[in-house]
């Protein structure tokens, strides 16, 4: 008579040789979507710096977005209010310090991390383009899941 289906020690072993896969996987993957939203936490800056000197150049000063901005104000920098995009994103944008007109006109857009290992760190971007950490943190890459 021939032997049909798996004996219980090779269903166990296939079952702890996938444990041990998933072990080892599960750290990859964490670290590689922390990046991932990093990464798209910055892009999201530099488009919220060409909004912003898209809108400087009609009207010659800068569009505050503080938090709970709606989707129209967004709309005037020429993008979607990416706050709203998921019902718990895990940044928080922000464009604040607007002061001034002309040449004297100065902005910041802030991102703030929201969960994962890096809650609370802060990016910066403004007027000059210069992308930097607020509240002395310092680069996001130094967060323990984005190495």
């Amino acid at each position: 008579m021939a032997r049909r289906g798996f004996t219980l020690v090779e269903m166990v072993l296939v079952a702890l040789i996938m444990g041990i896969l998933a072990a080892i996987a599960t750290p990859t993957y964490t670290r590689m979507v922390e990046r991932s939203q990093l990464q798209a936490g910055e892009a999201l800056l530099l488009t919220i710096y060409s909004g912003e000197r898209a809108y400087y150049l009609s009207h010659n000063f800068y569009q505050a977005l503080p938090s709970g901005s709606s989707q129209g104000t967004w709309r005037s920098i020429y993008t979607d209010n990416p706050n709203s995009s998921a019902s718990s994103p895990p940044v928080e944008y922000i464009v604040d310090n607007v002061s001034g007109t002309g040449s004297s006109a100065v902005f910041r857009a802030v991102v703030t991390r929201k969960r994962g290992s890096c809650i609370n760190r802060t990016r910066t971007i403004d007027q000059t383009r210069a992308l930097g950490f607020a509240s002395g943190t310092t680069d996001w890459a130094a967060c323990p899941n984005a190495q």
